[in-house]
C-alpha cells in the first residue's frame, strides 16, 4: 500500500459508531477497520459492500415488516413482491426508491423515513452500484493494475463518516432488541435483550442452562421513540447468528437468508415468507415493479468479468507443433497420428485451439481447407465408451456455433453404437461420411479428428475407447486422426500397450518434453510478453528463473501470472515452487480477502474440483446456492482463472480444473466439498416434485451424480430406496421432447443412478422395471436401439417375476415396454423376427385391457400394427404386411375424429407407403401403385419431406416394373430433386 495515505487515520472514521450502534451496522464498519489495519485490502473493499448493503437493507426490511403487519393496499403489494425475489444490491435500492416514494411509515417514525431518504442520497451520490461493479466484480488480482485503491477506499471512508455523523442521532436512538433475550449472552452483556456495538452481533449462544431448540429462529424488533416494529421473517436470530431476508428462490420456494458478521448465506424454508408469496401472488396476477428489478447480473459490466473469465488472451501459438502438423501430418494422405507430451505442457490447449467449436479469445489456430473437431477426455464419464459415442454421433453433425448442420430423420446418418461389433469401422464410416459432408457444404476436403488425453481412460472397462479408433486403411483419403497423451513411458499399461498405438497402426508420431529447445523457447515468450512485461517485472525478474521455479510447465507457468499480479510492486523475495504454488496462491488470496469472503471463493473452488464434467457458470451458481451467477461470484471465479481450462460448447461455456489443480484442491478442500455434498442430497430430497425443471442445467447435473457424491464425498455405501424414487421422479421431469445430447447423457446418468439403489436396496421390481424402461427410453434416444432393446427385455422380465395380482396391475406397462422393445428391434436386422412377436404380445395387452374397459390410445395400437407391418416386409410376410395395414387403416378412419390431425394423416401416409411396398415386392404393381400415389398426396399434405423422397422412389420402381418407362424416369427425377432440395436445406437423405 501506498505509505503515503493511512487509512486508519481519525479524520477518515466516526469511531463511535463501532459501540454505539446498532450492532450490525457497528460490526460491519468495526470489520472494515478492523481489515485495512490488517492489510487485507481486497477484504476491506468486499466488506465496504457489505457495510453498504446493510445500511440499506435495515430501513428497507423496517418498511418491508410494516407492509407484511398492515391491510396493504394493491400497490403496496406489488411492493412486497418486488421484495420476494432474487435481489442484487440494484434491485435493493430500486425497492427502496419505490418504497420511500409510495409509503410512509407511522407519524412516530417519520425520521426513519428521512433516513431511507438519506440513504439513497448516499448510494446516489457515490454511485455505489455503479462501484461495486466496476471495482469488485473483477478480483481481487486485477485491481493493482486498474485502480488507485488507497484514493478509492479514502474516498468511501470520508463518505460513511460524513452520513454516520449526519444519522448520529438516529443510530444512537433506534433500539434493535433481541425477544427472548434472557436465554442468550454474548462478549458483551445483553441489556433488555438491545443488540448495540460491534460485540451484540458477535458470538450470540444461549446459556448453558436453557434447553431450547437450537434452530429456533428468535424474533428481532426494530424500536425507534414510539415506533415499534417486529421484524420477522425478515430479520432474525438463529443458532446466535443475526439473519436478514435476502430474496426468495420460487423454484425451491427458499429464502435466501443471509448473516453479515460471520459471512453466512444459505437457503431456508420460511413457511411466512412462503405464504406470503403465495398470497401476494395470488392478488396480483400481474404484479411486477415495473419489470425493472428482475435480479439480471448479465449487465454491461458483468459482462466484461464474464468475458475475461472465459476469453483466453495469454495464449502463445506453439509454432513448433503448427510446423509439424503441417509439414509431417496433412501432407500425408491421411492417416493416424500420435502426439506425445508431458502432462502440463500445453497439448490439450493445442487441441482445442485447433477445434473451432472449443476455442475462445486469442487461443485460435487456423490451417486452410481443414475442419477439425476434438473429443476431450477431461472427466471420468467422457473416458466411458457410451459418452463417447453418443458424443461423437452429435457433434460432428454441429457447426462452429453449435448449430446442427445437416438434419435428418436418425437412419440417414452414420451412426456408432457402443455395442458394435465392428466399431473401428463405425467410427472410419462416420469419418469418411462427414469429410464428404463438409467437403459438399463448406468445400474443405480434409477432416482431422483429435482424440486428447488417452492417458484418462480407466483400465477397468470391458471394451475401451482405443477400440474405437480406426486405423489407417479404414480411411478415406482427406481424413486424420490425432491422438494426444503424455509420452510413453508415463502411460498405464493398458493404454500403452494398446493395438492402435503400435507402430504398425502410427502413420507419424511426434514426441516432446520440458527440455525441449522448441517448446522451451515458446515457454520463455511467455514468461516474457505475458508476465514479465505487462506486469513490469523484466527488469526484476529473469524467464530462466520463472521457467525453473515452473518447473518447466505451462500449467504452474499461467499460475505464476495470477500470483505476481497480486503482489504489483510489493513482489516477496522468494517464490514457491511446483506443486506448492497451489497452496501458496490460495494463501495469498485468504491474506487479500480475509476469511469471511475467503471461504466463499473456497466453496466455488471447492465446486470445480469435485465435478463430474466441466461446468457452466449457471450450473456454478446452482451448486453454490445462487439462483442465477451474481457479482461476487464472478469476482471470485475471475481471481481462481489460473486454475481454469475453459471451452466453449453448444450449451454454454464450461469451466474446469487441469487433472492437478483438482486433485490438490480436493485435498485441501476435503471438508468444504463434504458439507457441499451434504447440502446438496438434502436439498434433492426435499425439492418439490412440482419444483423440478429441465431447464435447469444447474439441477439435472445434481440429479445426475447425486449417487455418486454421496458415494465418494459423504462415506455413504448406498443411498436410501426412497432416494431411487427420487432419481425416478426427476428422470419423468427431466425428459421430454428436448433431444440434446448432454440431457440425455445425464438422464441416462440418473436411471443408472436408481438402478444401483434399487439393486442394493432390494426394491421391488415394480419399480426396477421402470427405471430400466427408462433407461431404454434414453438409449434408444442416443441411437443405442441394442442397449435400449437390452433394457427393455430386463423391464419386461422383471415384471413378468412378479406375482400373477401384481402382473394384472402392471399390463398397460408391459403393453408400453413391448411396443417399444418392437420398435428398438426393428433398428436390428437380426431382431425383426422378436419385433413381430413383440408387436403380437402388446396387440394381446391392448385387447385385454380394452375388454376390461381401460381407456387407451387408437394411435398406440396404429402404430403397433404398423411396426409389424414393416418387420413383416423386412421378414418378406407381404400378405401379413398388408394385413396389418388394412387393419390399421379402417381402424383409424372409423375412430379419428379429425381426419386433417397432423397425426392421422402421417399415419395414414406411413401405412399406405408400407402397404405400397409390401405389395410391390409380392408382385400386386397395379394396388402397390395407386398405395404408393396416396401415400404421396397424404405426405405432400403433413409436409414430411423424407417420406416424400422415399415415397418417390418407390413409386418409380413400380413404374418401372410396368414398363412404363417414362414416368418411372419422372418419379426418380421428381425423387432427385427432392433429394437435392434437402441437401440445399442441410437435411441428408440416404
Amino acid at each position: 500500500m501506498n505509505e503515503k495515505l493511512n487509512l486508519q487515520a481519525p479524520d477518515l472514521w466516526y469511531s463511535a459508531a463501532f459501540e454505539a450502534y446498532p450492532a450490525v451496522i457497528a460490526h460491519e464498519y468495526w470489520r472494515l477497520y478492523d481489515l485495512l489495519e490488517n492489510k487485507q485490502v481486497y477484504g476491506a473493499l468486499l466488506q465496504i459492500k457489505d457495510l453498504f448493503e446493510v445500511i440499506l437493507k435495515l430501513p428497507v426490511l423496517v418498511y418491508a415488516a410494516h407492509l407484511y403487519r398492515k391491510e396493504r393496499a394493491p400497490g403496496e403489494n406489488r411492493l412486497l413482491l418486488a421484495l420476494l425475489d432474487q435481489l442484487s444490491l440494484g434491485t435493493w435500492l430500486g425497492i427502496g426508491r419505490q418504497m420511500y416514494n409510495q409509503l410512509e411509515l407511522p407519524d412516530a417514525a417519520s425520521d426513519i423515513n428521512e433516513h431511507l431518504k438519506a440513504v439513497l442520497d448516499l448510494f446516489e451520490k457515490h454511485k455505489i452500484v455503479s462501484w461495486r461493479n466496476d471495482v469488485i466484480g473483477h478480483g481481487a488480482l486485477s485491481l493493482n493494475e486498474a485502480h488507485d485503491l488507497e484514493s478509492d477506499i479514502a474516498s468511501l471512508l470520508r463518505a460513511l463518516r460524513d452520513f454516520f455523523q449526519t444519522q448520529d442521532q438516529l443510530y444512537q436512538t433506534l433500539v434493535l432488541r433481541l425477544q427472548n433475550a434472557e436465554t442468550y449472552k454474548s462478549e458483551s452483556d445483553i441489556t433488555d435483550g438491545i443488540l448495540r456495538g460491534r460485540a451484540g452481533a458477535r458470538s450470540l449462544h444461549r446459556k448453558e442452562d436453557d434447553s431450547g431448540d437450537p434452530t429456533e429462529r428468535e424474533r428481532l424488533s426494530v424500536e425507534y421513540q414510539d415506533f415499534h416494529i417486529e421484524l420477522y421473517p425478515f430479520a432474525f436470530v438463529q443458532a446466535g447468528d443475526i439473519f436478514f431476508f435476502d430474496g426468495f428462490i420460487l423454484r425451491k420456494d427458499k429464502s435466501d437468508i443471509i448473516s453479515y458478521p460471520p459471512g453466512y448465506r444459505r437457503s431456508e424454508h420460511l413457511p411466512e415468507i412462503l405464504d406470503l408469496t403465495q398470497s401476494v401472488r395470488r392478488q396480483e396476477q400481474d404484479a411486477a415493479l415495473g419489470g425493472g428489478y428482475s435480479g439480471n447480473t448479465y449487465l454491461a459490466e458483468n459482462r466484461k468479468v464474464i468475458e475475461s473469465i472465459f476469453t483466453v488472451e495469454d495464449f502463445r501459438k506453439p509454432v513448433y507443433l503448427m510446423d509439424w502438423l503441417r509439414e509431417s501430418v496433412l501432407k500425408q494422405t491421411g492417416g493416424v497420428f500420435h502426439l506425445q507430451m508431458e502432462m502440463g505442457t500445453g497439448k490439450s490447449t493445442f487441441a482445442r485451439a485447433l477445434d473451432e467449436t472449443r476455442r475462445t479469445g486469442n487461443m485460435k489456430i487456423d490451417f486452410k481447407n481443414l475442419t477439425v473437431r476434438g473429443y476431450f477426455l477431461n472427466d471420468s464419464y467422457l473416458a466411458s465408451v457410451q459418452a463417447f459415442c453418443n458424443s461423437i454421433n452429435d457433434f460432428f453433425n454441429r457447426d462452429k456455433h453449435g448449430d446442427r448442420t445437416f438434419e435428418s430423420q436418425e437412419t440417414d446418418l452414420p451412426n456408432v453404437q457402443s455395442g458394435s461389433e465392428t466399431p473401428r469401422e463405425d467410427v472410419a464410416a462416420l469419418l469418411n461420411f462427414y469429410r464428404d459432408r463438409y467437403e459438399w457444404h463448406y468445400g474443405t476436403t480434409r477432416l482431422l479428428f483429435i482424440i486428447d488425453g488417452l492417458a484418462e481412460i480407466p483400465a477397468d472397462q470391458s471394451r475401451s475407447i482405443m477400440d474405437f479408433i480406426p486405423t489407417r486403411d479404414l480411411l478415406n483419403d482427406g481424413v486424420f486422426v490425432l491422438l494426444t497423451s503424455r509420452p510413453v513411458y508415463e502411460l498405464p499399461a493398458h493404454v500403452r500397450d494398446a493395438a492402435i498405438l503400435q507402430p504398425d497402426n502410427i502413420t507419424g508420431a511426434k514426441t516432446i518434453d520440458r527440455n525441449d529447445a522448441e517448446y522451451q523457447c515458446v515457454l520463455s515468450e511467455y514468461a516474457q510478453k505475458e508476465i514479465l512485461e505487462p506486469l513490469q517485472l523484466a527488469d526484476r525478474v529473469q524467464p530462466d528463473m520463472l521457467m525453473h521455479k515452473s518447473e518447466f510447465r505451462f500449467l504452474y507457468m499461467r499460475l505464476y501470472r495470477e500470483l505476481l499480479k497480486s503482489y504489483g510492486d510489493n513482489l516477496p523475495s522468494s517464490l514457491p515452487e511446483g506443486a506448492l504454488l497451489l497452496e501458496q496462491y490460495l494463501e495469498r488470496l485468504r491474506k487479500l480477502y480475509g476469511d469471511k469472503f475467503y471461504q466463499h471463493l473456497s466453496t466455488l473452488l471447492a465446486i470445480l474440483a469435485s465435478a463430474y464434467e466441466p461446468l457452466t457458470l449457471a450450473e456454478i451458481a446452482y451448486l453454490s446456492g445462487r439462483d442465477e451467477p451474481d457479482f461476487k461470484m464472478l469476482a471470485y471465479l475471475a481471481d481462481l482463472r489460473g486454475f481454469f481450462k475453459t471451452e466453449r460448447s453448444y450449451r454454454g461455456n464450461l469451466i474446469s480444473l487441469h487433472q492437478e489443480w483438482k486433485e490438490g484442491a480436493r485435498s485441501l478442500l476435503d471438508e468444504t466439498i463434504r458439507m457441499l455434498v451434504r447440502q446438496w442430497i438434502d436439498d434433492c430430497l426435499s425439492l418439490p416434485k412440482e419444483k423440478l425443471n429441465a431447464e435447469n442445467d444447474g439441477m439435472t447435473y445434481l440429479f445426475s451424480y447425486l449417487h455418486e457424491y454421496a458415494e465418494n464425498y459423504c462415506k455413504v455405501a448406498k443411498l436410501a430406496a426412497d432416494t431411487g424414487i427420487r432419481l425416478l421422479t426427476a428422470f419423468e421431469r427431466f425428459s421430454g421432447n428436448d433431444q440434446q445430447i448432454y440431457l440425455l447423457q445425464r438422464q441416462r446418468r440418473i436411471t443408472e443412478s436408481a438402478l444401483g439403489v434399487f439393486t442394493d436396496s432390494g426394491e421391488n421390481s415394480m419399480l426396477f422395471a421402470k427405471a430400466e424402461e427408462y433407461r431404454g427410453d434414453v438409449e434408444f434416444s442416443l441411437k443405442e436401439k441394442l442397449h435400449g432393446h437390452g433394457f427393455y427385455s430386463s423391464a419386461i422380465l422383471h415384471l413378468n417375476q412378479l406375482p400373477e395380482s401384481d402382473r394384472q396391475d402392471c399390463r398397460g406397462q408391459l403393453l408400453q415396454l413391448f411396443s417399444k422393445r418392437a420398435s428398438a428391434a426393428l433398428n436390428i436386422k437380426t431382431y425383426r423376427q422378436h419385433a413381430i412377436e413383440d408387436c403380437d404380445r402388446a396387440i394381446q395387452l391392448f385387447n385385454e385391457l380394452k375388454a376390461d374397459g381401460c381407456k387407451l390410445d387408437v394411435f398406440s395400437l396404429v402404430k403397433i400394427y404398423s411396426d409389424r407391418s414393416t418387420a413383416c416386409v423386412f421378414e418378406a410376410r407381404y400378405e401379413d404386411a398388408v394385413s396389418d395395414c388394412d387393419f390399421a387403416i379402417q381402424l383409424l378412419e372409423e375412430t379419428s375424429s379429425d381426419k386433417n390431425d397432423n397425426q392421422h394423416v402421417s399415419s395414414l401416409a406411413r401405412l399406405f407407403l408400407n402397404r405400397g411396398r409390401a405389395r410391390y415386392h409380392s408382385g400386386q404393381l397395379s394396388e402397390a401403385y395407386d398405395d404408393c400415389s396416396e401415400a404421396i398426396r397424404l405426405i405432400e399434405k403433413s409436409q414430411a419431406a423424407r417420406f416424400l423422397n422415399e415415397a418417390l422412389f418407390l413409386k418409380g420402381s413400380i413404374c418401372f416394373k410396368l414398363g412404363d418407362v417414362e414416368h418411372a424416369i419422372g418419379a426418380y427425377s421428381h425423387a432427385i430433386e427432392q433429394f437435392e432440395d434437402m441437401q440445399r436445406k442441410g437435411h441428408v437423405v440416404d
